[in-house]
């Protein structure tokens, strides 16, 4: 185990945890940055970003996060790139296990949001990076002047269709609502698009292929009839689910797995906070993401010197 004791480990690595650090970091507290993937991150995944404030043309997300990573380095924090195993109590100290070792910290933020939710039909795991996917701008180029579903027709579903037509794509956007449920502006774009046709009411029922997909089943969740879709790529966008798992009860959460906290986002646990995606009730917005990460900062600044 690492002998240093940190002031603030950040769980996460993406915009709530990233603004936590920058203002820990700016407080003068001893910060450490624990992130298993990309740190950034889901912006370094996002194309174009339209409701950012301050940018009336939009920024695209890897710019946008690999900016907040250059903010917060500059300021000394430190990241390291590793999964997390677990968490405990360690008297007036917390205990943070992870791949790659351990660390010892006075206050732990958890900003390790969320993953893609699974359709659960046969299909989807056997052909996993075989035609089915879950983000447009990590594996859409792919898919250039081939046919793909989309299924889920909220922000991410729509945002992502967009992106695939830009790129050259054929799509069927895929909704199990009577209608999409995406921002009103969205609706409009992906309407007026003429590479994408939009069917509500529809359930996918399994994905069919051999090397890779060709077809996907889909339902008519009204009449129950059934339908054939000839696609080569099908994505996935039909919500969220918290990163949470490694945490093995340890704090409060509500009935989706998010982490209870109150308004300075603190969790049942003394000096445990958490922010982001991956507390209750968020909106599930990048600009929210990053005021809870300096709501909890604040907090842990105000918090640590009251010891």
């Amino acid at each position: 185990m690492e002998d240093t004791v940190y002031d603030v480990i950040v769980i996460g690595g993406g915009p709530a945890g990233l603004a936590a650090a920058l203002y820990t970091a700016r407080s003068r507290l001893m910060t450490l940055v624990i992130e298993k993937a990309i740190v950034g991150g889901e912006l370094m995944n996002r194309d174009i970003i339209e409701n950012y404030p301050g940018y009336p043309e939009g920024i695209y997300g890897p710019e946008l996060g690999s900016k907040l990573v250059k903010q917060v380095k500059n300021l000394g924090v430190k990241i390291e790139i590793a999964e997390a195993l677990g968490v405990e109590g360690a008297g007036d100290l917390r205990f943070v296990k992870t791949t790659e070792g351990n660390y010892l910290t006075r206050a732990l933020l958890i900003a390790t949001g969320t993953h893609h939710k699974r359709l659960g039909v046969p299909g989807e795991e056997e052909f996993l990076n075989r035609g089915v996917f879950y983000c447009a701008t990590c594996d859409g180029p792919a898919y250039v002047e081939r046919k793909v579903a989309v299924v889920g027709g909220g922000d991410s579903g729509v945002t992502e269709a967009l992106f695939l037509s830009r790129i050259g794509a054929k799509v069927t956007l895929l909704e199990v609502l009577p209608s999409l449920t995406a921002q009103r502006l969205l609706q409009e774009r992906v309407k007026a698009d003429p590479a994408i046709e939009v069917r509500c009411g529809k359930r996918v029922e399994r994905i069919v292929g051999d090397e890779e997909v060709r077809e996907v089943e889909i339902v008519d969740v009204r009449t129950g009839q059934k339908e054939i879709l000839a696609v080569e790529g099908v994505l996935v966008q039909i919500g969220l689910e918290p990163n949470t798992e490694f945490l093995g009860g340890l704090l409060k959460t509500d009935e989706t797995r998010r982490i209870v906290v109150d308004r300075h986002m603190q969790t049942s646990m003394s000096l445990v906070f958490a922010a982001g995606d991956v507390r209750s009730e968020s909106p599930g917005q990048i600009v929210t993401a990053m005021g809870d990460g300096a709501t909890a900062a604040i907090a842990i600044q105000r918090a640590l010197q009251a010891f």
